[in-house]
């Protein structure tokens, strides 16, 4: 009788559990388009937050959102481009490289990968040209 008892406790506390869980991570939704956490509260904009990692689902997904929709002063911030790149071919080409790296289409299966790289290739490009 006890055993019962002590398994009826058990399984109570498990759905109890489960259902904080699912709560939990019902308030998160992918959008699977872009790769962006999607939040029940919609007033957070990109621009207004302190940190983006909160929203994205991995990394990769946050590079190509600043590559593809952020101005180019929030890009520039996002994806750690400095002026030492645009004076330095091997600054700027290492840079390249690490997001080459994380976002090519070949490695990274997000649906804006590739124009995401040729845009990297552009940004690139305009150090190269710059920095000559």
């Amino acid at each position: 009788m006890y055993i019962l008892l002590i398994i009826l406790v058990c399984f109570c506390c498990y759905l109890i559990w489960m259902v904080s869980v699912l709560k939990k991570n019902s308030a998160k939704q992918v959008d699977s388009t872009n790769g962006l956490l999607e939040y029940p509260n919609k007033s957070a904009t990109f621009e207004s937050t302190q940190s983006y990692n909160n929203y994205f689902v991995s990394k990769e997904a946050e590079i190509i959102f600043a590559l593809l929709y952020t101005e180019e002063e929030k890009r520039t911030h996002i994806l750690d481009i400095s002026e030492a790149m645009y004076e330095s071919l091997v600054a700027s080409k290492n840079w390249r490289n690490s997001l080459l790296t994380l976002i090519h289409p070949d490695r990274c299966s997000h649906p804006d990968a590739a124009l995401a790289t040729s845009k990297i290739n552009d940004i690139y490009s305009r150090m190269v040209k710059y920095g000559e």
